[in-house]
């Protein structure tokens, strides 16, 4: 397996998220979608189940959301399928020496208002 992707930030859709189980118990998997070079590349995150405030997955709800959800909001992941946000991606080095694309981060996409105090 080789990494398809220089590490960098990259626009990215979500596709789907799988509910896995491993060593550590249930986690989730995050699946993207980057057109990179004309091409449709998958790149995964795992995260925990958990939604509390600090947890990755609700970070990358929320980045996929566009808002910060409230304590007590119940939030319907398969409705965050299609979201564009962006993502920074990473390449880490597995144990064969093979080398993988990770989100390292996902963030929402820019607004509008983010470019207001831009000069040019």
């Amino acid at each position: 397996m080789k990494a398809a992707l220089k590490p960098g930030l990259y626009p990215a859709t979500l596709d789907e998220i799988e509910q896995r189980s491993g060593a550590n118990g249930e986690f989730l998997l995050w699946k993207f979608i980057v057109d990179y070079k004309g091409q449709e590349v998958t790149v995964s995150a795992a995260t925990s189940t958990r939604f509390s405030p600090q947890a990755k997955a609700r970070q990358y709800a929320e980045a996929l959301g566009g808002r910060a959800f409230r304590a007590d909001e119940e939030i319907d992941l398969e409705e965050l399928y299609g979201s564009a946000c962006q993502i920074v991606v990473t390449t880490v080095e597995l144990d064969d020496s093979s080398t993988v694309d990770r989100v390292e981060k996902v963030l929402p996409l820019p607004s509008d208002e983010d470019d207001k105090d831009v000069p040019f």
